[in-house]
């Protein structure tokens, strides 16, 4: 479902802590910013189309968190049970999130 401005309001008004935005893809880091500028008690995560190459960007746009699936848990490391290679990407994840955090 994607979430609007009233939607987003919606959910905080009825006691939502944190309101996941998906597709995140269909509004990019820059509707967060415009969103949280007049209404910074929000508390946003986007999901859907988070990955390492934005996953930055979302954080600095006013994200507390986000959702991340087959960026971090691809098919292909599934199939052949690459438990090491998950571990690195969400190390890269977390790595990500710091650098953005502190910039």
């Amino acid at each position: 479902m994607l979430l609007h401005r009233p939607e987003i309001i919606n959910a905080w008004t009825l006691g939502g802590d944190v309101i996941k935005v998906f597709p995140s893809t269909a509004l990019g880091p820059q509707y967060f910013k415009d969103l949280l500028a007049p209404l910074p008690q929000l508390k946003l995560t986007p999901t859907g189309g988070v990955d390492l190459k934005n996953v930055g960007q979302w954080i600095k746009a006013g994200a507390v968190c986000v959702g991340v699936g087959s960026a971090l848990v691809t098919k292909d490391a599934l199939a052949h049970k690459d438990w090491a290679g998950i571990v690195k990407v969400s190390k890269a994840f977390v790595e990500a999130i710091q650098e953005a955090r502190r910039s």
